[in-house]
């Protein structure tokens, strides 16, 4: 899970390598586990807001957990790892194909709405298109409003394969039981002032996750989320927004 990059060192005196880089797997499930951490202090009654669409509170928090840790999905295209032209000629020398386009542009925010909508499209093929949109739009919200096409490399199975892996791996650490990501129970509560609470809840827990020093040694994703878990705390009191 570790082979695409999503954040490279602050200092720039530190070069960027694969030893160094935040990998996208690993900035998601920080994002995931900031989230978890606002809901479960009741920052902002969040957790008697945003669980309302499932009707067991806790399913409804993992869900959450599950949309914030998919924000940057959208950086796993060939566009967005080129930026870093040494990390994304090694993969494509890897067999990732290269991208369509030459000095191409992608917002990683975009392709983020697209990927999910069409994919939790296909997960609940008889759900309303519009609780789809919004379940698309909480994690990529955080960059703006996004709907339009986005990734050139679409086509290419091998990046498609390479999102949809990085999703299961995801949603497997707090839906282990169950099939990818369940259904909302009360689609009623999906309005859009629920899904701009949501969006707000990511962009925190982005900005908050985004703070967390890197890499990280951890031999299991348990002892990595033990180590994180204690610097968000930490970090969110140093911040102020939550309490010792």
């Amino acid at each position: 899970m570790d082979i695409f990059w999503a954040k490279t060192p602050i200092d720039s005196e530190i070069p960027i390598s694969w030893e160094t880089i935040h990998s996208v797997y690993h900035h998601s499930i920080d994002v995931g586990f900031t989230a978890e951490f606002l809901i479960d202090s009741r920052f902002f009654s969040l957790q008697d807001i945003l669980c309302r669409p499932y009707e067991e509170e806790d399913t409804g928090k993992k869900a959450l957990c599950c949309l914030a840790a998919l924000h940057d999905i959208g950086k796993i295209t060939a566009i967005f790892q080129n930026k870093v032209q040494s990390l994304g000629q090694d993969l494509f020398s890897q067999g990732y194909p290269g991208p369509l386009m030459t000095n191409g542009h992608s917002s990683h925010g975009q392709d983020t709405a697209e990927f999910l909508d069409a994919f939790f499209g296909c997960l609940w093929p008889d759900c309303d298109p519009d609780i789809i949109s919004a379940f698309a739009q909480i994690p990529a919200a955080h960059h703006g409003y996004y709907y339009a096409p986005g990734a050139d490399d679409r086509i290419h199975d091998v990046w498609e394969q390479a999102r949809m892996d990085h999703v299961k791996a995801i949603c497997a650490l707090w839906f282990p039981d169950e099939q990818i990501f369940p259904l909302p129970d009360n689609p009623e509560w999906i309005t859009p002032q629920w899904t701009m609470l949501g969006a707000g809840l990511v962009s925190l827990a982005d900005w908050i996750g985004s703070s967390l020093p890197f890499p990280v040694k951890a031999e299991t994703d348990k002892a990595y989320r033990t180590i994180r878990m204690d610097q968000i705390r930490k970090t969110l009191i140093e911040v102020g927004l939550v309490h010792e």
